[in-house]
């Protein structure tokens, strides 16, 4: 099983803050990355040809790409606990590890340049500044990571991604344990708030 990332660990890459990460500020991944091609003192082409330089990149790109998938995750079910998206992200580890991951390394070890264009890339695109909105940065975002997984990861739809969380039982049992948390929190909260005004009857 190809590891998520030999060389940083993901509790050190990743902040703690919850709502840090889901802020227009930069993924911690995507930092990584830009701090990485910042520092080269020498073209990409030259770059590539450095395997602790490829295999870092290869490692943050992967990461950032768990990232946005937990997070889209998420934010479908409407599942705001940080606890869920740490367990999401092992399981995803897990489930793409050997097929999705391993297509993505054997495209790097045939072009090792190709990871320096996409870290670049994903740096552009995050990076932006300006008049933009969340939802328009976010839109952006969101079509430059559907663009990754179908050029370089060779998933040509969507759906396929898909089909693979749904035919995943421990994924599916981790949302549906989380879904079930959040609605019982949300009817203690409804009887916190709208406590009953008349005393039941004695049992």
């Amino acid at each position: 099983m190809h590891e998520l990332n030999r060389d940083v660990p993901f509790s050190k890459i990743q902040k703690n803050d919850y709502m840090w990460r889901h802020m227009r500020h930069l993924n911690p991944y995507t930092l990584a990355l830009q701090k990485c091609l910042e520092n080269l003192n020498k073209p990409f082409e030259e770059a590539a040809k450095d395997n602790s330089t490829v295999q870092f990149l290869t490692n943050m790109v992967q990461g950032r790409m768990l990232d946005h998938l937990v997070h889209r995750i998420a934010k479908y079910y409407q599942i705001d606990d940080p606890a869920f998206e740490k367990e999401l992200t092992t399981n995803l580890v897990e489930a793409f590890s050997d097929e999705l991951f391993a297509r993505f390394r054997q495209k790097i070890e045939n072009n090792p340049l190709l990871v320096f264009q996409i870290a670049k890339r994903i740096g552009i695109v995050e990076n932006t500044k300006g008049s933009e909105d969340t939802t328009s940065i976010e839109e952006r975002v969101n079509r430059l990571y559907l663009a990754i997984l179908c050029n370089y990861l060779e998933y040509d739809h969507i759906d396929d991604l898909i089909t693979k969380l749904n035919s995943n039982p421990q994924i599916q049992q981790l949302i549906s344990s989380a879904l079930l948390k959040k609605c019982l929190v949300w009817l203690c909260s409804s009887m916190v708030q709208h406590p009953f005004d008349e005393e039941l009857p004695n049992a």
